[in-house]
């Protein structure tokens, strides 16, 4: 990472495992969660502190904040959007994603060779995410940082994201 990185939000943090390991990296770390369970399992299994997780609805907060992060990440979340019938759609979300990221976005999102997006996600192969991300986003590089390993039983049919 750039020696200048030294804010980190993870959008839907769950339990805050991402937002401990960029913390334990010496940056000052955030998770955005609106699960009061998930934040709480966190918050004894990581040893955070409340004041790491923001505990809100990730559009009422994106909507709202004016506040930038220079590294943010963005994993598992996206495909929702497009699958569900949410208040705004994929490509605002990224906008605002993007508005708050000030210097690396680490984005990952379901796929289309996942048996379960199959028919909604079709078009959602690598090529179309990269090209999607460039026209959606301000981001100068796109980088693959390769495919996850969790497709695995019982989840062969699942994962192996980009």
């Amino acid at each position: 990472m750039p020696p200048f990185s030294k804010s980190y939000l993870d959008i839907g943090s769950s339990y805050g495992w991402f937002v401990s390991k960029m913390e334990q990296a010496g940056f000052e770390s955030y998770g955005l969660e609106q699960d009061y369970i998930a934040i709480s399992v966190g918050i004894h299994m990581y040893a955070l502190k409340q004041e790491q997780i923001i505990n809100s609805d990730m559009v009422s907060y994106l909507k709202k904040t004016s506040t930038t992060f220079d590294v943010v990440s963005f994993l598992s979340v996206l495909h929702h959007f497009e699958l569900d019938q949410h208040s705004i759609d994929p490509e605002e979300i990224i906008k605002m994603i993007d508005k708050l990221t000030n210097k690396v976005l680490f984005f990952e999102t379901g796929q289309s060779h996942e048996k379960a997006f199959a028919d909604k996600l079709s078009k959602w192969t690598d090529d179309f995410i990269i090209d999607w991300l460039k026209e959606n986003t301000t981001f100068k590089s796109i980088v693959s940082l390769g495919k996850d390993e969790d497709c695995i039983p019982p989840f062969e049919d699942y994962y192996n994201r980009t």
